[in-house]
């Protein structure tokens, strides 16, 4: 699909997103550390969903990461509502959806959209979907760290779907693609 891809366009809203983007500081002597999770493509237990194979090994991760304080970054992905209803993947995984929640509770999540849950940027449904668990939660496009000291820092963490054409433009289309035709 990259013929369809305007990469100006892509460089473009990349840019926006990283203006728009939120931003974490870290101070020197600060021991603030970050745990980066991508692309779960959670589903509904289904023999469709593939995240039900690293579910056991994900939700150890989370509580390890939990107990020493980590900040955990979500970063796009994380349902696969292309394939699967909402409701559904909301029900399939509650001790996951647990897990995080604790991370939100001490103010140490943040979740980042991406093209396979860009549901997401409608504040309604995460507020329908999200809002039981992690209640006033934003689910952004873009976060930056940014790591204060002689030598100062930024790292920048967006899924980087944005500005292409099937994701971005048309992920409309996709979703419908892989709900009625797709891999199932």
């Amino acid at each position: 699909m990259e013929l369809f891809n305007d990469r100006r366009k892509m460089l473009e809203q990349f840019h926006a997103t990283y203006g728009e983007s939120h931003q974490i500081s870290v101070g020197p002597g600060e021991k603030k550390r970050f745990i980066v999770f991508s692309d779960h493509h959670r589903g509904d237990r289904s023999y469709a969903d593939f995240f039900q194979r690293c579910e056991k090994t994900y939700n150890a991760a989370l509580g390890h990461y939990l107990e020493r304080d980590f900040h955990l970054v979500l970063l796009g992905d994380v349902e696969e509502f292309w394939e699967f209803h909402p409701r559904r993947v909301m029900n399939s995984y509650p001790l996951t959806y647990d897990l995080e929640r604790e991370y939100f509770l001490n103010g140490r999540l943040t979740r980042i959209r991406g093209n396979h849950d860009s549901l997401w940027q409608n504040k309604a449904l995460v507020e329908q979907y999200l809002g039981e668990r992690f209640p006033g939660i934003e689910v952004v496009d873009g976060l930056r760290l940014r790591f204060e000291g002689p030598k100062p820092a930024t790292v920048f963490l967006a899924h980087g779907q944005q500005g292409s054409f099937l994701s971005d433009s048309l992920d409309w289309f996709s979703m419908f693609w892989f709900r009625t035709l797709g891999s199932r």
